[in-house]
């Protein structure tokens, strides 16, 4: 896909404060359909439950329960796992009964998104922290459910929400359309997401594309047809209620995007990732995130020395054993770890038809993980893209991140920072 920025205001969640027992840990979210969003160790979508830590100190979650029946409150059993005040931990609810200290954790039941008794029970297997009952709600797929760390949720703007876009040709608008008060009413119309693929990889993402022949042709991203887009930018407006605001006190921003975005909520801007110095009606994205010419290579080192190299998610050469030595394992922040590139620049930018160029270009993002990942979560990996813009918790759900550095910015801080 070529750049384009998204400016929109879209995704916020908001909490609703109540009174909450004393218990320390709680049941804060669940999803029980996942059919896109968090992908477990096995590369599969996997439903799942956070529980958040909401005391001031660290409790170990050994014999703590997660349950889908009221008459078995000690279904499933936490082995010892620490989780420090204030952090959220991810179990999936995939039947998989796994319980590893320090490995993904899985239930040995699974969500009915029809709803269902669901509830976290205290080590004496009797206390209750936190219970949906009788039952939790009927669930859309990929839309979270649950209580925030101080309250309940409320989603303002989910999934395939009502929007309206524009295409500007000139900075006629200037900042108006970012107020409430603004007439869209002759944009165009549609659900979210919005953008366009000429290629293939997004179209089930998208509810309004901007290069559909339903679009009148003025409107469109590419006015004539000729395969180049008349603008960088698109506005995109996606309006919500929000009721009894006296009551919500924190704002949430989630969302996916290709390659930029700034957003603004009643004319104020809140968030923004990937922008230009100059953002104005037809900027550009700072770089290039998800386009043809982004590779992805990852490297697991497995068991006996095998060593894997995948290129965009797929298997680039037939797993192989070091020659000599053995792999080394280092004590905790004793290792070094270089990043960077093994050719320079080729004339042509280092594409495929120059020569050795497989690792020419620059570095954008860089992860560690703590165990050699699969086939199949490593192509999920790159099915999901790069993480800016991302909460952390879902960088890599489920998988063992310990280190994560992006470049794009300039900076290369680890905000993950495990030994």
């Amino acid at each position: 896909m070529s750049r384009i920025t998204f400016i929109l205001a879209s995704l916020l969640l908001l909490w609703k404060t109540s009174l909450m027992g004393a218990a320390p840990l709680i049941l804060s979210e669940f999803m029980a359909n996942n059919t896109r969003t968090v992908v477990d160790e096995d590369g599969a979508f996997s439903d799942w439950i956070e529980i958040y830590n909401a005391g001031a100190e660290t409790v170990n979650l050994q014999d703590w329960s997660l349950t889908d029946s009221a008459k078995n409150l000690t279904q499933w059993r936490f082995p010892s796992t620490n989780l420090p005040p204030g952090r959220f931990l991810l179990t999936f609810a995939s039947g998989k009964n796994r319980r590893n200290p320090g490995l993904p954790l899985h239930t040995n039941f699974r969500l009915a998104d029809g709803g269902e008794y669901l509830a976290l029970v205290a080590p004496d297997g009797v206390s209750i922290a936190t219970q949906y009952s009788p039952a939790f709600p009927p669930q859309s797929p990929d839309i979270s459910f649950g209580l925030a760390a101080h309250g309940s949720l409320t989603t303002l703007v989910s999934l395939s929400a009502g929007a309206r876009a524009w295409v500007p040709r000139d900075d006629s608008l200037g900042s108006r359309w970012w107020e409430p008060g603004f007439d869209d009413s002759g944009w165009i119309s549609g659900t979210t997401g919005v953008g366009y693929e000429r290629a293939s990889g997004y179209e089930t993402l998208l509810g309004l594309n901007l290069l559909s022949p339903s679009i009148p042709e003025g409107l469109r991203l590419d006015v004539n047809g000729d395969g180049i887009n008349e603008n960088n930018s698109v506005y995109v407006r996606i309006p919500f209620v929000l009721p009894d605001n006296a009551h919500f006190n924190t704002l949430r921003l989630r969302m996916r995007h290709d390659d930029g975005f700034a957003a603004y909520l009643n004319g104020r801007r809140v968030a923004a990732d990937n922008e230009p110095a100059d953002l104005n009606w037809n900027a550009r994205a700072a770089s290039d995130y998800g386009d043809d010419t982004d590779v992805m290579i990852a490297i697991t080192y497995g068991p006996g020395n095998q060593i894997t190299l995948y290129r965009n998610g797929q298997v680039y050469a037939d797993a192989s054993r070091a020659s000599t030595g053995t792999l080394q394992t280092y004590p905790a922040r004793v290792a070094d770890v270089l990043i960077g590139k093994r050719h320079e620049d080729l004339g042509d930018g280092g594409t495929a038809t120059g020569v050795d160029g497989f690792l020419a270009g620059s570095v954008n993002e860089a992860r560690i993980y703590g165990a050699a990942l699969t086939t199949s979560a490593i192509s999920n990996l790159f099915r999901l893209g790069p993480v800016r813009g991302v909460e952390l918790p879902e960088v890599s759900p489920g998988l063992p991140l310990r280190h994560l550095w992006s470049f794009n910015d300039g900076t290369a801080v680890d905000p993950v920072g495990q030994a």
